[in-house]
């Protein structure tokens, strides 16, 4: 650069400042802040291991370069103008008439020589100083201003994917953070005596939302993962074109003919910060650098508290006749699940808890304030049997029960059923009679059968835990 530049010295990019930015730069770095080579592994350290999080860096960091080169080739441009403005004055000086200097020295003069050669020297300075001003201002920094918009729009759309995937994985973590709260205060109530444990909850369903939770924020979390790659796919397109266009601006500028005559040292700094990108590699470094180790967070851990709990088990499940509760009474077939809590839930058909369906019984039976009549008495099947649950908050407007009459479809099912349901009921009106077990119904005999001596139990269930042995491996039919 000139010597008559040097009265305001504008600021420049050193190509190391360069080079060091792109191997990945950081929102923590501002526009004036000097970084070198040594720096790059305490931003490597800094940035975020989250995919999302590092394009967003890594276009933050591109906007802070593009930022600074737009400072650089200002400065140069205020510096251009300055200097065309002070030659301007120059000519001026030169070129103003003056009596005592014209009337003694003759145009043949020493002293016209230097009037003229000062003047034709200040006039060619202005101009180009004045054509390095306007190239600047309409090609360079014009150019430099058009690829800091379009960062500023791609990095606005990145941060609001970025925004929305993250609210929608906090409201996911404080779902969850819900559901496994409701099946511990279940899992707890259920585990005392006293007071309606059912506003709580059956344990087991409790701990089906939290599973089928769990399945639906994995499924969001595949697709963010593929929302992530695309991303970064597109992203190395547009970092591209990005590059491209800066190696245009930066390239405009040093291939002027009036840059490379009258400012050298600029001109050749400027070939070398165009030489030096790579637009392929920069890609390669930080892929392999940053992206390669990264992975999006997982909103939900697999084990929460009460999963294992035995009261979230299944003890028996499978078919059963119900008598409708209509004027004609008749069985129809449901499937129905009982749980360890003590819950006996009926369904319209088997449902897919493998597939994370939504659980919703039609009906459901709480043990624990239910009766379980005898099993087949003389008026029955040897396959039937009644329960009757009692309402705890029976009033005027609610009845005080209700009995359900079920039917098996075999004896040996009738008293796998009826054993478990014994169990688990809050009082049992009859044991099962020894030689029903051993006499099909269709065997049994044509004279009237004894009848079958039934004890009530009025002793109330005390703590489950203490009462219960670890639930059987549900049986399915």
């Amino acid at each position: 650069m000139s010597s008559e530049d040097s009265e305001q010295k504008p600021k420049t990019i050193s190509v190391g400042r360069v080079a060091t930015l792109m191997k990945g730069g950081s929102p923590a770095l501002s526009r004036t802040d000097s970084i070198d080579s040594s720096d790059s592994e305490a931003i490597k350290g800094v940035l975020s291991p989250d995919p999302a999080d590092l394009l967003v860096d890594r276009l933050r960091g591109w906007k802070s370069l593009v930022e600074n080169l737009i400072d650089n080739f200002e400065e140069l441009q205020k510096g251009e103008n300055h200097m065309t403005s002070a030659h301007k004055k120059i000519v001026k000086v030169w070129a103003a008439p003056s009596v005592e200097r014209d009337t003694v020295f003759g145009l043949d003069s020493w002293a016209h020589t230097v009037v003229k050669s000062f003047h034709d020297s200040s006039v060619t300075f202005q101009a180009q100083h004045d054509a390095i001003a306007k190239a600047l201002d309409t090609q360079t920094v014009t150019s430099l201003s058009s690829v800091r918009a379009e960062i500023r729009k791609k990095l606005s759309a990145l941060e609001d994917e970025k925004h929305k995937r993250d609210k929608e994985r906090l409201r996911d973590k404080k779902e969850f953070q819900k559901l496994t709260d409701a099946l511990l205060r279940s899992i707890n109530a259920h585990r005392k005596t006293g007071g309606d444990v059912t506003k709580l909850g059956d344990p087991w369903i409790n701990d089906i939302n939290v599973r089928r939770h769990i399945l639906v924020a994995q499924g969001k979390h595949e697709a963010r993962i593929k929302v992530v790659q695309d991303s970064i796919r597109a992203f190395e397109i547009f970092e591209a074109s990005i590059l491209r266009n800066v190696k245009n601006a930066i390239e405009g500028i040093a291939s002027l003919k009036i840059i490379q005559t009258s400012r050298a040292e600029l001109a050749a700094e400027l070939s070398k910060i165009v030489l030096a990108l790579n637009i392929e590699a920069e890609w390669a470094a930080f892929r392999e650098g940053y992206l390669s180790t990264a992975s999006l967070p997982e909103t939900i851990d697999m084990s929460y508290e009460g999963s294992q709990d035995p009261l979230v088990q299944i003890v028996k499940s499978g078919l059963i006749q119900r008598q409708s509760k209509g004027l004609i009474k008749s069985y129809k077939e449901r499937y129905y699940i009982l749980t360890a809590a003590g819950y006996l839930h009926e369904f319209d058909e088997r449902p897919h808890l493998e597939r994370g369906d939504e659980i919703s019984p039609k009906d459901s039976i709480f043990l624990g304030h239910s009766t379980l009549g005898p099993l087949g008495l003389k008026d029955r099947k040897a396959t039937e049997w009644t329960l009757t649950e009692k309402n705890e908050e029976a009033s005027v407007f609610k009845r005080g029960s209700h009995v359900y009459k079920f039917n098996a479809n075999s004896l040996n099912e009738a008293n796998e059923w009826w054993a478990e349901l014994s169990r688990l009921s809050k009082n049992t009106l009859a044991t099962v009679d020894p030689s029903a077990a051993s006499t099909p119904a269709s065997s049994a005999p044509t004279s009237p059968a004894p009848e079958r001596k039934t004890t009530e139990t009025t002793t109330e269930k005390t703590e489950p835990e203490a009462a219960l042995p670890p639930p059987p491996v549900a049986k399915e039919q």
